[in-house]
């Protein structure tokens, strides 16, 4: 194919080769291409012309998407600000609960606090971005009907009562224990975990009573002044009547005030001296005293007897040694081994004090107690387990009201103490308190 000089040629629409050059005789396009030959006329060819410059300038369509519709409780969870509040409340509360048990915290801990939450929060930006009707339902602010019946069942404000009364207790309980450990000069990270917690507390009670107040978050009825009285009545009845743990607050509470009662009057009304008589100048008979003959004592204390392991736990159930607060360095664990031992020997059981020695003890609360420090416990020659450490010395961190612990204790093996009642969440019993390197005879 030759192609003519001067002439401009252009794209055959058949060959799709450069062939095609404009007849000004016949008024046609011809096709140079000995293999195509092909002849347009001049309205063929412009259409031809059109429709390529159209589909050159109009780009591709892409591939069209499948949306899914978003539900609206979704869309209520995720764009409430109150949830997120609360969520990042009570992953602050939880690090800070840790650090307070351990008196350290970790960047690791925190990270995996935060990575549910960032997660979640990385969910909510792709619903956002790929979900048509997400956007149109949070600009709408509706409540889902499932939402709308939780917000109006009385159910949910009476749990939000006792919700509240509880924070209540607890807040106040931080609070003592924040300004008790203050007194004891306690370390500096345990002290700032607690103020955090406390304030943590605080905004959440602020929150909850916020929610109650306002009824347009939430039905009127329960009443609070009824559900506060009707639990405060049942705390107290539960106290007096000897259910654990209330019965034991409230026997700590009474001999705490009773002691604070004592040295109060003590110092108020100092005891009045006591005159001297004048010495009687007259002379008195002098009475031959009758000689005493000893008398057998009328009282016999009760004989010791050696318990089953299901006594022992039975017995260990209802003692309240381990209810007592850790004080360094008036009450350790010393105090808890004489208080358990004389408990036992109330109850009629053998109990023996053990005093150990151990090396590389970590001292997790700062108190400066040296790495090779004694500790005590107690043994108890059970029937059909043999001799049992019981550890009953409670953590200074605080922690569940049941505390007893039971140890195997080896020379050259760690001092490990392992709950017999085990709290869910609570670890604080399981932590290594260093190598043994001595044990004592038991002392019973």
């Amino acid at each position: 194919m030759t192609r003519p000089e001067g002439i401009k040629l252009e794209y055959c629409p058949n060959c799709k080769l450069r062939s095609l050059f404009w007849n000004q005789t016949k008024q046609i396009w011809e096709c140079l291409n000995p293999e195509c030959r092909r002849i347009y006329t001049s309205s063929e060819f412009s259409e031809y012309w059109h429709n390529q410059q159209s589909s050159h300038s109009t780009p591709k369509r892409k591939t069209r998407q499948i949306y899914f519709d978003a539900p609206l409780w979704l869309v209520n969870i995720l764009e409430s600000k109150r949830i997120w509040n609360l969520l990042i409340c009570f992953a602050v509360s939880w690090w800070c609960w840790m650090g307070i048990q351990y008196s350290s915290n970790s960047l690791g801990q925190a990270i995996a606090l935060a990575f549910p939450i960032l997660l979640l929060y990385i969910i909510k930006l792709l619903l956002r971005k790929y979900l048509n009707n997400y956007k149109t339902l949070a600009m709408q602010h509706n409540i889902s009907p499932l939402f709308y019946s939780i917000r109006k069942s009385p159910l949910l404000r009476l749990g939000i009562i006792l919700l509240t009364i509880a924070l209540l207790a607890t807040t106040i309980w931080s609070i003592y224990s924040f300004i008790s450990n203050l007194i004891q000069n306690a370390s500096l990270i345990y002290l700032l975990n607690m103020a955090v917690l406390i304030a943590a507390q605080i905004w959440l009670l602020n929150w909850l009573c916020k929610t109650l107040r306002h009824s347009r978050y939430i039905s009127r009825k329960p009443k609070f002044a009824v559900v506060f009285w009707s639990a405060f009545a049942g705390i107290i009845f539960c106290a007096f009547i000897g259910i654990h743990p209330l019965s034991d607050t409230k026997n700590n509470a009474i001999a705490s005030i009773t002691d604070w009662w004592r040295q109060t009057t003590t110092v108020a009304n100092p005891p009045a001296e006591t005159k001297i008589p004048p010495p009687i100048t007259t002379p008195r008979p002098i009475t031959i005293p009758k000689p005493i003959t000893p008398q057998a004592p009328t009282i016999s204390e009760p004989k010791l007897q050696t318990p089953t392991w299901n006594q022992l736990l039975e017995f260990l159930k209802r003692d309240n040694t381990d209810a007592h607060s850790y004080i360094y360095p008036t009450f350790v664990c010393e105090n808890f081994a004489e208080m358990l031992q004389s408990n036992a020997h109330k109850a009629g059981w053998r109990c023996a004090i053990v005093c150990i020695r151990v090396s590389g003890y970590p001292d997790f609360y700062h108190y400066g107690i040296p790495s090779d420090t004694g500790h005590a416990c107690n043994a108890f020659n059970t029937t059909d387990r043999g001799l049992v450490y019981i550890d009953d010395t409670r953590a200074a961190g605080g922690g569940p009201a049941n505390q007893d612990n039971i140890v195997d204790i080896k020379v050259g093996q760690e001092y490990i103490p392992k709950a017999l009642f085990p709290t869910y969440g609570w670890m604080g019993s399981s932590l290594p308190m260093g190598v043994v390197v001595s044990v004592s005879d038991p002392q019973w």
